[in-house]
């Protein structure tokens, strides 16, 4: 005979003696139910990404000692990133992304080069954080 530890649906414990057989199915049925509850927070959970953040994010992961799976997972994370983006923005707009945050151009720089004023390029700029933010949030 083995013990396990038992919660009550009124939330006391108790030890309860059982069957070896059920104390070993018993403890695989905890093992998974915690399982698929940390997945189901995992993938519940809202991250706020910054446009900087994501600009930095494919140099945080690059290492010359990055293992396959660092390396994976870096390539996921891009991949997946990507996929948000180019679905959720107009080309255009990610054209105007990479300007700033992959060849850190200013806005300035931005509106004497398409022509409109520094404000169009601002608000333009503008209403692409605000799409991402609510994508993000």
């Amino acid at each position: 005979m083995a013990f396990i530890l038992y919660r009550f649906s009124d939330g006391h414990y108790e030890e309860i003696e059982v069957t070896e057989e059920f104390a070993n199915e018993y403890a695989l049925f905890e093992k998974e139910t915690k399982r698929e509850e940390w997945r189901y927070q995992w993938r519940s959970r809202k991250k706020l990404v910054s446009m900087n953040a994501l600009a930095e994010l494919g140099s945080q992961f690059e290492s010359e000692n990055e293992s396959a799976e660092d390396i994976i997972i870096r390539n996921e994370i891009k991949e997946g990133l990507r996929k948000i983006i180019s679905d959720y923005l107009t080309p255009q707009q990610i054209e105007l992304l990479k300007l700033i945050y992959i060849q850190n151009k200013s806005l300035k720089e931005l509106a004497k080069e398409f022509g409109v004023s520094y404000q169009a390029i601002q608000n333009r700029h503008t209403k692409i954080l605000n799409r991402l933010r609510q994508f993000f949030n």
